[in-house]
């Protein structure tokens, strides 16, 4: 049988420099599992609005070669290029007319840096002919491939700069104060976790 008296408060009762040494104790306890997924899913849900299925690849946030890229090996080609011509963008007529012609894909680039980084330099978009088109030549196709490879690089900064502000939004003093609160942890008066000392005896 082991008798333990401690003394124990709340993190608010805590002396602020032992409270701010708290806070750095705790600083990524909201960035250790699987953060990024309410970005990542309304990202998804955009890229499915405009059909394209594929997944989302991204290192951050301080490096040289860090950044966000997607991949999409389905891609409705129809959906895409008629919501882009009506957004604005300058997509000849003929690709928007005989888009049944072709099909687009997202891909890595064919260079060596591709595969080393996830920023939106490393991805292109492609169009494939298909094997009977004769109404789609090459410059048209190769707009196309310049039009949607902007538009998707486009994309990945800004959902790589969405993931950068929620990272960045987790990691506050606030939001660090506020997990520690809702779990309704304990201290001792020198800042150290009451629940993991008990858990040692």
């Amino acid at each position: 049988m082991k008798e333990v008296n401690l003394k124990i408060y709340t993190v608010d009762e805590l002396d602020e420099k032992v409270r701010n040494a708290v806070i750095e104790e705790y600083r990524d306890i909201l960035v250790e599992h699987d953060w990024w997924e309410p970005v990542y899913e309304g990202f998804r849900e955009d890229m499915r609005e405009l059909g394209l299925e594929g997944e989302l690849y991204f290192s951050g946030f301080w490096s040289q070669g860090d950044g966000a890229c997607f991949v999409s090996e389905t891609v409705d080609t129809d959906l895409l290029v008629r919501t882009l011509y009506e957004s604005g963008y300058d997509i000849p007529e003929d690709a928007l007319l005989y888009s049944g012609d072709y099909s687009i894909r997202i891909q890595k680039c064919a260079t060596s840096f591709a595969n080393q980084y996830s920023h939106e330099y490393t991805i292109e978009a492609v169009a494939y002919l298909s094997d009977d088109n004769d109404r789609i030549d090459d410059y048209t196709r190769g707009k196309v491939e310049m039009v949607v490879t902007d538009w998707i690089r486009s994309e990945c900064k800004r959902v790589y700069k969405n993931l950068e502000i929620y990272h960045d939004e987790l990691v506050t003093d606030e939001a660090v104060l506020e997990i520690i609160r809702e779990n309704e942890w304990m201290f001792t008066e020198s800042g150290l976790n009451a629940q993991k000392i008990v858990n040692n005896f």
